[in-house]
């Protein structure tokens, strides 16, 4: 006879090895829910971050479409510093590309950063 399957939970998987209870009226679970979807995480994270290092930060919608937006510009910017460096376009772009690059991961940085304005 077979031993039972095991699911992989975080109890077992060696990842957390201690459960905690805890009870909620409707409106906290309510909160908890709508965090943990809004950064894309579970429930029992949610808490876990919130205990031991502080409340989540939670992306805007409008940064994370910008994000993505700005992901798309520098896609189109790699594609042209790989021309310059292989020789197929004029040398003077290469800083101005390099600087460009800079800023745009700054940006998408502050986008989705506490300092950023995204709280």
């Amino acid at each position: 006879m077979t031993s039972p399957k095991v699911n992989p939970t975080p109890a077992n998987s060696g990842m957390h090895k201690r459960c905690v209870c805890a009870y909620f009226d409707d409106h906290e679970h309510a909160k908890l829910k709508a965090t943990a979807l809004a950064i894309g995480d579970s429930m029992s994270a949610v808490l876990r971050q919130s205990f031991l290092s502080g409340p989540p930060i939670t992306v805007p919608q409008v940064n994370r479409d910008k994000w993505v937006e700005l992901a798309r510009v520098l896609d189109n910017l790699n594609q042209l510093t790989h021309r310059v460096n292989i020789g197929q376009l004029p040398e003077d772009l290469r800083p101005t590309l390099g600087d460009l690059k800079v800023q745009i991961h700054e940006l998408r940085s502050d986008l989705t950063s506490q300092k950023g304005g995204s709280k």
